[in-house]
């Protein structure tokens, strides 16, 4: 995740001369994308203290025991006794502090696109590039949740099997979200319905 600028710099450089280079047009870089590019880095590390800091110890142990059906059982087991000691590391390394710092900062970058969405239909213009496919994934996984996310598997697989006060003010938040960027919302759907097809 950490490289991903490298590995899309490469994937472009790669296309350039061949006859796939029109299709790799969208992993063009130009000073504006990588500068958002730079900005969604550091909103992928928020999204994870704020996860990490909103799942609690029995979430974990219902998730780990019940829908990963290929883990095997002994290692299921561990998970389920060292979760606890997980979910107090988790709070000491990720305090209430930095979760809020956290939800302030991925609330700048959706005001932005929010602002952004209302006077056109991709972030850059007419046509989609890299950084909106890097948004819309942090946003499917945040709190849009599209039908086709994971390629279906997680709506179809994992969602009977959440359990529903496992993420102690996930839902709040994710309907939150929901509420406050609706243009967000359906760009992030539209996307992974077109490109996810």
């Amino acid at each position: 995740m950490y490289n991903s600028a490298d590995i899309l710099r490469y994937l472009w450089a790669s296309q350039q001369g061949t006859k796939n280079e029109e299709k790799a047009k969208f992993l063009t870089p130009t000073p504006e994308t990588l500068e958002f590019e730079k900005r969604l880095d550091v909103m992928g590390t928020k999204i994870q203290i704020v996860f990490y800091n909103m799942i609690d110890a029995d979430f974990m142990k219902q998730l780990a025991g019940r829908c990963v059906q290929r883990v095997p059982e002994w290692q299921k087991y561990f998970h389920r006794l060292a979760s606890p000691i997980l979910n107090i590391v988790i709070k000491k390394v990720f305090p209430a502090a930095k979760v809020r710092e956290s939800k302030e900062y991925i609330s700048e970058i959706l005001d932005d696109a929010e602002k952004t969405l209302a006077g056109q239909k991709f972030l850059f213009g007419d046509a989609w590039t890299y950084v909106d496919i890097q948004l819309a994934a942090f946003c499917a996984v945040l709190f849009v949740l599209p039908e086709e996310f994971a390629g279906r598997r997680f709506n179809a697989v994992d969602k009977p099997y959440l359990p529903k006060t496992g993420c102690p003010g996930m839902y709040e938040y994710q309907k939150e979200l929901r509420t406050s960027y609706p243009l967000v919302t359906a760009y992030t759907s539209q996307l992974y319905r077109e490109l996810r097809c």
